[in-house]
């Protein structure tokens, strides 16, 4: 009798055994494989594609294959306003955009005001500021976003037009394009005397080429990927606006798929891979102005007499905007700091 207890003992222990594999074998399988759609504007080549196709391979490998990212490049989900409204509302898990005024008044400013920055230490300044990362913690529990690294520079933007500009004056008269969604950049246009005119990213190689505008503005790999230079043969550098990306991440995929070691990885290869991106932007900026030299580009670079024309005149405008939008006390303090930057 006690032999059969025990064997049955044990036959109990082992079925015991067998349910507890089984069933740690089903809670694995229904982790299973997650992923993550990537959206982002920039099209295969731009360092910011090549640096993002490098962070959706890293957390792959970092999470042992359980987390795949797939990178969709060229805007192929949507422009950066469809891209934020689909990772708010959980269409999408991921994009890599530039944070603009699609968040608010307050995002706009440093990718819409010229002259905000006197340089490259200011931006960043301005960026790990109290008053952006209060703003940017408000706005990212509104929009149900993540924002998971702030450290994907974009480089500066410059104007090329079909005539050279050297000198404040050289802007009047001139016709040139703006994005539809981004009128601030009209005030400022208006306040150099030229005229903008709103046309769409994809059309404006045609518009240039038509004479329905006389230049644009944008930072250097825009430029040359759309080949504006075969059309506008005059560069002039004014590094009138610098920003950055940021890739962003539904929050509740945030939350509820991902454990706090796979949030990490992520936040630790975003911020890697973001550095990886700063040192592509550098290394393009000089390939591209040698290949566009090349092909009979004319590059002026303003003296610092006609850069500090500009900043008076454009200071104006700036605070003009944060009057209207309603922002004059917040953009005075970010304003301030940003001027302290060496």
């Amino acid at each position: 009798m006690k032999i059969k207890r025990a064997s049955v003992l044990c036959i109990c222990g082992v079925i015991l055994l067998f349910l507890l594999v089984v069933s740690g074998e089903v809670a694995q399988a229904a982790k299973g494989v997650i992923t993550a759609r990537m959206g982002m504007i920039a099209p295969e080549g731009h360092p910011v594609a090549v640096a993002s196709a490098r962070f959706a391979k890293l957390v792959g490998q970092r999470t042992g294959g359980r987390i795949k990212v797939l990178t969709f490049p060229g805007g192929t989900l949507g422009g950066e306003t469809e891209l934020i409204d689909l990772v708010q509302s959980g269409v999408l898990e991921m994009a890599n955009i530039g944070i603009s005024g699609a968040y608010g008044p307050r995002f706009e400013a440093p990718v819409c005001l010229f002259y905000l920055f006197p340089n490259e230490n200011a931006m960043w300044q301005f960026y790990g500021s109290l008053p952006y990362k209060e703003e940017l913690l408000r706005v990212q529990r509104q929009r149900n976003t993540i924002m998971v690294s702030m450290n994907w520079w974009q480089g500066w933007r410059h104007v090329i037009a079909n005539r050279p500009i050297k000198t404040m004056e050289d802007f009047k008269g001139l016709k040139l394009r703006y994005p539809v969604v981004d009128t601030v950049k009209a005030k400022f246009y208006a306040a150099l005397g030229a005229k903008g005119e709103p046309i769409e990213f994809p059309e404006v190689y045609e518009s240039l080429q038509r004479g329905i505008v006389d230049g644009f503005e944008c930072p250097l790999y825009w430029i040359y990927g759309i080949k504006a230079h075969e059309v506008a043969k005059h560069l002039t550098l004014t590094y009138h606006i610098t920003y950055l990306n940021s890739p962003i991440v539904n929050r509740a995929f945030w939350e509820k798929e991902l454990t706090p070691a796979e949030r990490q990885v992520i936040l630790t290869t975003a911020w890697e891979c973001g550095e990886y991106q700063n040192e592509l932007q550098r290394q393009k900026r000089d390939e591209i102005l040698e290949k566009m030299k090349a092909t009979g580009v004319q590059v002026y670079e303003l003296s610092a007499e006609e850069i500090k024309k500009l900043v008076n005149l454009c200071e104006r405008v700036q605070l003009e905007w944060a009057q209207e939008r309603g922002v004059k006390d917040w953009f005075t303090r970010i304003r301030a700091i940003a001027q302290a930057a060496e």
